[in-house]
């Protein structure tokens, strides 16, 4: 397998607005550490994937889709073999429309494509002969929201994939731990957790590999404490990098050698959206509206939220808008290990609703994209922030219920064909055949 990664510090001057947040002091006045965009380039036996993670809070579907198509033009890799993440930190500069929760930095977004080329030119021109390690770590840190506990829905997995070079460096590291980058809330410029994660483990590896660290299924899960200290938030990444490196310089890798079989692609599925009326609208508004709990936890930004979100969503039912919305899920297989990431916020609920055909299934989400949150069915019953008010600061519809339990069913049968292609290919051809994703599925 050929492997290249790239890293690219993207981090703005202080003065931008932060967003991930309706009440912080704005803008930003400081800069705690570096933001920066890491790349991963991965070439197996002619298959090929390009894989961006920005410290970022999250970009449009249409944003990230502009892109992917970009840097599938000139690279030439299939547009389903490229990946575009956030690592959804709350403190980072404005990339997406969001109602009162910072405003855009529109100069900063329109230079990301570019950099995102000289990204991905750099990663692809570096790309060299490495092996595969993998490890499976745990880390009991997060907190399901929905609940206040630690052993609910949480998923305390991470999966680790090392890329190791013939002379014993290491030549990237990719790892995705289920847990909001929320670990601060104020004016200082930050990867939050994530990029502290990334820098430890950079130092701890020989070669200092270029680490992507990503958030996982993260729309219901929080660390123990959100919007606290830089050095809460320091002792939080510790904890997880502990976790990771836990033996020390003997940790117990698998060899999957360095020519693992390899599947990308990016499949797209349209979810439905409540169809509802004016009333309807008017309706859903004015019962948030006067919900005094969301305005003693928003202030004013609620009541700004929910009119700008009543005016958004009487526009679209007037013009009668689409009562869909298009939603990717994007595939790597590298033998029986499956990351499976959706371009929305995921409730950590959806691995086990997906598990079926393996164990060895790691969801992601802020993947091409968001349209927000995905909640499990039954948080529709219960109410809360996921459902009802984070629409008004996201100014979007609603999905019907039964999106994230859709999107699960196609993950199992993606993954039940892809290991039946497999099997045939293990027959009919030789043992370091291409393996190639059915185009019918979804």
């Amino acid at each position: 397998m050929l492997v290249g990664a790239s890293q690219i510090d993207i981090t703005p001057e202080p003065g931008v607005e932060l967003q991930g947040f309706a009440i912080r002091e704005q803008p930003s006045k400081s800069v705690g550490d570096p933001l920066f965009l890491r790349t991963l380039y991965l070439n197996g036996d002619g298959t090929q994937m390009l894989w961006l993670v920005f410290d970022l809070v999250g970009f449009s579907i249409s944003f990230a889709d502009e892109m992917r198509k970009h840097l599938a033009r000139t690279t030439h890799i299939p547009v389903d073999c490229i990946f575009v993440t956030t690592t959804h930190t709350h403190s980072g500069p404005g990339t997406s429309q969001l109602n009162c929760c910072g405003n855009p930095a529109p100069a900063f977004l329109n230079s990301l494509p570019s950099i995102a080329m000289n990204a991905a030119r750099q990663a692809i021109h570096s790309a060299e002969p490495c092996r595969l390690l993998f490890r499976e770590a745990n880390c009991h840190l997060a907190i399901d929201r929905q609940t206040d506990q630690t052993h609910t829905d949480t998923d305390p997995r991470m999966p680790v994939l090392a890329w190791q070079k013939e002379d014993g460096d290491f030549k990237a590291v990719l790892l995705s731990y289920a847990m909001h980058p929320v670990c601060l809330c104020g004016t200082m410029i930050s990867a939050d957790w994530p990029g502290y994660v990334s820098q430890k483990i950079a130092e701890s590896f020989p070669g200092r590999p270029i680490t992507l660290v990503l958030s996982g299924a993260c729309g219901n899960i929080n660390p123990p404490k959100a919007g606290g200290t830089y050095r809460e938030m320091q002792t939080v990444g510790q904890t997880i990098a502990d976790s990771i490196l836990d033996h020390g310089d003997k940790i117990n890798w698998e060899n999957r050698g360095n020519r693992p079989s390899m599947t990308v692609s990016t499949k797209t599925l349209k979810l439905p959206l409540e169809g509802w009326t004016l009333d309807e609208i008017n309706d859903f508004a004015d019962r948030n509206l006067n919900d005094p709990n969301g305005y003693a936890e928003f202030g004013d930004s609620f009541l700004l939220a929910g009119a700008s979100w009543r005016q958004t969503m009487l526009e679209r039912c007037r013009c009668h808008a689409e009562p869909f919305v298009d939603i990717t899920v994007s595939f790597l297989f590298l033998q029986e290990i499956v990351f499976a990431a959706v371009s929305a916020e995921v409730f950590s609920h959806l691995r086990k609703l997906s598990t079926g055909s393996t164990d060895s299934l790691y969801i992601l989400g802020m993947t091409n994209g968001t349209l927000g949150y995905m909640p499990v069915q039954s948080a529709y019953d219960a109410c809360g922030y996921e459902t009802d008010w984070s629409l008004l600061f996201y100014n979007q519809p609603r999905l019907k219920k039964g999106g994230l339990e859709r999107i699960a069913s196609n993950i199992r049968q993606v993954i039940a064909d892809v290991n039946a292609a497999k099997s045939a290919e293990t027959l009919f051809s030789s043992p370091h055949s291409v393996k190639k994703i059915p185009t019918t599925l979804i």
